[in-house]
């Protein structure tokens, strides 16, 4: 076997400089993720640079050549190096300037409707007190003056200076929804419209009690026959809007509340504003506005995540996940340090962790059932009134 021909001095330093070449190329097409990676590759070129200098200066013939080549490289690449810090800091610049304008707007909302209680819409109905806020609006305690009674108004936050159409088509969508679905656990809409000063607002009955959110902050995880009393409710109520071609579209445990009257607790879904109505004729398909994925990503299924068409086996995914956190204490999917994108690809790509690794009193029909809610693939997930049918038996009312 013929030894290879060791290499001279001048094709070192160029095969040196070719990967040197073929590194800055690399960084120049395809971009590096963050600003603190480009200043650890550049420092990198840099030195690989200083020691190709110094040894092409030491070379008859080509140390002239191979010093300008790298030295316009290192231009080109500081120029770059420049040109990606500027962009960078212009974008943070941006996102500051948008954080400081949601801030703004929403501390000008709250301030706003602090002042409130007092005002009349329509003639009808007088705010009283506020005694909620959300990603939508905020509630207030109120009276029906033709009726004198008690009534909760929810008032819309609009995202800009002012609502805009498609807010207004949102919540009158929450009115009619739920309006539609006339069921015991869902909360009995009364009324709804825009006031003469240009307030969008809904009439709902007046609740009390708490949140599912606020249970499970209290008191970390339920008992199996607890979280029956609370799921098989919202499975009804899906059932009828599901029949009704209406899909919630944001099935968490803040819009479950857990009402309770002298006559005992009753269980309601709330806030159908995120609702998506569907025409028997269209049947499932994809989200309306293309790239804006609306809901709570925490709890949203994987075809919702990418945009493809989509039914009522949606808001059982994001059951599901609700169903997991009353029973484990948290959820299956975290997003770990504040990271939406890992915690949407766990959705899309990652298995459950076993229920009964986490809950080991659970029934292995409850468990069951809810994995089988879990499924990446909607077909294999059972309906809403597959879910009553399934859990029912193993409820104790």
């Amino acid at each position: 076997m013929v030894e290879p021909k060791p290499k001279t001095a001048a094709e070192e330093v160029f095969a040196a400089e070719f990967a040197v070449l073929s590194t800055a190329e690399r960084i120049a097409t395809e971009g590096l993720p963050n600003v603190a990676e480009w200043q650890r590759e550049f420092s990198e070129l840099v030195r690989k640079y200083r020691a190709l200098l110094k040894q092409a200066v030491k070379m008859t013939g080509i140390g002239d050549t191979t010093q300008s080549r790298l030295l316009r490289i290192q231009h080109e690449l500081e120029a770059k190096n420049r040109e990606l810090l500027e962009k960078n800091q212009a974008l943070i610049r941006a996102q500051e300037a948008l954080l400081h304008s949601q801030v703004r707007a929403q501390t000008i909302f709250s301030a706003y409707t602090e002042a409130l209680p007092g005002t009349v819409l329509d003639g009808r109905y007088r705010l009283e007190r506020k005694i909620g806020a959300g990603g939508y609006g905020a509630v207030y305690e109120a009276t029906h003056l033709a009726l004198n009674t008690t009534v909760a108004v929810k008032i819309l936050q609009p995202r800009g200076i002012s609502v805009t159409p498609e807010e207004l088509d949102r919540f009158k969508r929450e009115g009619i929804s739920a309006c539609r679905v006339q069921h015991p656990n869902a909360v009995n809409v009364i009324d709804f419209g825009i006031s003469s000063n240009g307030l969008a607002y809904l009439v709902m009955e007046l609740l009390q009690g708490i949140t599912l959110g606020q249970e499970l902050k209290r008191l970390g995880r339920l008992s199996p026959q607890r979280c029956l009393d609370i799921i098989l409710p919202v499975a009804s109520v899906l059932a009828e809007a599901h029949a009704m071609h209406i899909v919630h579209r944001d099935i968490k445990p803040d819009n479950i509340f857990l009402h309770r009257p002298p006559t005992g607790e009753v269980v309601k879904l709330l806030d159908f504003g995120l609702a998506k109505l569907m025409s028997p004729e269209d049947g499932a398909h994809p989200e309306a506005t293309r790239g804006l994925i609306v809901g709570t990503p925490k709890y949203m299924p994987p075809e919702r995540l990418s945009f493809l068409p989509y039914d009522g086996r949606a808001d059982i995914y994001s059951l599901g996940i609700v169903t997991y956190e009353i029973l484990a204490g948290r959820p299956p999917f975290t997003a770990q340090n504040g990271n939406v994108a890992a915690l949407m690809t766990a959705h899309l790509q990652s298995v459950p962790p076993p229920l009964a690794s986490l809950a080991p009193d659970v029934p292995p029909i409850l468990e069951a059932v809810t994995m089988r809610m879990l499924h990446k693939v909607p077909s294999s997930r059972p309906t809403a009134q597959e879910v009553v049918r399934l859990l029912r038996p193993l409820s104790h009312h």
